[in-house]
């Protein structure tokens, strides 16, 4: 369903761990889109568990044909801190200043960016401060709420809806 909405150039970008790498690469090409390449997202911090401690996330970016990049300034190594605990709203919760910066390379200002498992709302979030068209889908009722209270707030926040 993805690719069915996707444009011709557009992108798919797949957050995993390295255990999930190796299933979820094939099974994203399966349904026909193409493997560009990995990122990187370092946490600045380590995650909890002993011995080599993950600081970091891995993102698989996805087209559908060929890529358009709209900012050829960003590397595949992404450095930014997660949402604290304190601050966290959903388990998966990542920061919508990494979003925004991952968002700036695949989709155009005035685009339009989905998330399927929209969560707390960080990608919807960072597309509307990025100028983007945001459509987000989440079924849990609590999520949802939470996200529809930040993407108002971001709503107030962006200079287009902000008429104080």
């Amino acid at each position: 369903e993805a690719r069915r909405i996707m444009k011709p150039s557009g992108s798919l970008l797949a957050f995993c761990d390295w255990r999930m790498l190796s299933s979820l690469q094939p099974a994203i090409e399966s349904a026909g889109l193409r493997y560009q390449g990995l990122i990187v997202w370092d946490k600045e911090a380590m995650g909890l568990g002993c011995g080599f401690r993950c600081q970091h996330e891995l993102v698989m970016h996805f087209t559908n044909g060929a890529p358009e990049y709209y900012d050829k300034g960003t590397p595949n190594l992404i450095r930014c801190k997660r949402v604290s605990a304190g601050d966290r709203e959903h388990q998966t919760q990542k920061p919508a200043r990494l979003m925004s910066r991952l968002l700036r390379v695949v989709a155009p200002p005035g685009g339009t960016v989905v998330d399927a498992f929209a969560g707390s709302g960080s990608t919807l979030v960072a597309g509307i401060a990025e100028g983007m068209n945001a459509i987000g889908i989440e079924r849990d009722p609590e999520y949802h709420a939470i996200a529809m209270r930040r993407i108002n707030e971001a709503l107030g926040a962006h200079p287009l809806f902000n008429h104080a």
